[in-house]
């Protein structure tokens, strides 16, 4: 079955098609309850290759991508296979940085990411979001110097048609948070208390930028950051690059408009991240790297080809 054939189906066709294939997802308590385009979402992204004949791949993770490539019978197996880095949450530091790099750079600020950035990147990296429920346990009035306290409760759906949920709490007043943002109390403890359930569920270890919204100065710019790079983000470099066959330096060159450091030792954060979030775009895609990041096959030569 074809994903143009999957958006015809209708609802309860396509709780019939998620139950077949994913028999441990309880109907009664989710499915039921959930609108035909959460269905129809939910179905592209659970049904695997073998039980509709099409692997739908918009939905797979960049390890499950590569996977895939892997299983073909295209030629140089070998070396598509040394591409994935096999990061998973287990790995600490570097599945952080790994998840930070999938986010755009408008979406996160002095390493910290946005709580709308976390949301837009959760179906590729977890699943999908199917439920959301927000309570108010106290709203802005005088007597409580105008503060909101706000919790979120997160319901979704994993690749293996696991339902999980996942709730945190967060409050709001111009004791802690800085202007604006104080001045909207209920709407800024709701997206902190948000973020705080994407983050957890994500498994990164790193506050978000909302979090970081204190009554303590204004924010920081993005690309202020005078921090260097963490080993970990050098190590991580390295690793992609040695199982790319991308050359460092030539990929320095690539974005020296964004990045100033000319040494891995001289890199910030900030770049790092830069470089990373390249890197994850080449493994995503290793067609589109450029020949120019390869190592040059002969001195001599003007012209430079990928690492074989």
């Amino acid at each position: 079955m074809k994903k143009s054939e999957i958006s015809k189906l209708k609802k309860d066709e396509l709780i019939k098609l998620i139950e077949t294939h994913h028999p441990d997802v309880d109907k009664t308590a989710i499915l039921t309850d959930l609108s035909r385009n959460q269905l129809l979402d939910m179905a592209k992204q659970l049904v695997v290759s073998e039980a509709v004949g099409t692997a739908i791949m918009e939905e797979k993770t960049v390890d499950e991508r590569i996977l895939a490539v892997n299983m073909t019978d295209e030629p140089n197996k070998e070396t598509k296979e040394e591409i994935n880095t096999e990061i998973t949450p287990a790995d600490g530091p570097a599945w952080t940085e790994y998840v930070l790099s999938l986010l755009d750079r408008s979406e996160i600020v002095d390493g910290h990411p946005s709580c709308d950035g976390l949301r837009r990147i959760f179906p590729q990296v977890l699943g999908s979001i199917f439920k959301s429920i927000v309570t108010a346990h106290q709203l802005p009035e005088l007597s409580n110097n105008n503060r909101a306290t706000i919790s979120v409760q997160i319901s979704y759906l994993t690749k293996d048609g696991m339902a999980v949920t996942i709730s945190d709490i967060a409050d709001c007043y111009d004791g802690n948070t800085q202007a604006p943002y104080c001045n909207f109390p209920t709407a800024t403890a709701s997206t902190i208390a948000e973020g705080r359930c994407l983050r957890k569920a994500l498994n990164i270890r790193v506050s978000t930028k909302e979090e970081m919204n204190k009554n303590d100065g204004p924010m920081p710019v993005i690309n202020s950051d005078p921090l260097k790079a963490s080993d970990t983000q050098r190590n991580l470099i390295n690793s992609i690059c040695s199982r790319t066959g991308i050359v460092f330096n030539n990929l320095l060159i690539s974005v020296k408009e964004e990045v100033k450091a000319t040494l891995m030792d001289q890199l910030t954060s900030q770049e790092a991240r830069i470089l990373l979030q390249k890197l994850n775009e080449y493994q995503q895609k290793p067609d589109s790297i450029p020949l120019d990041l390869f190592e040059q096959v002969n001195n001599n030569a003007n012209t430079q080809t990928k690492k074989e």
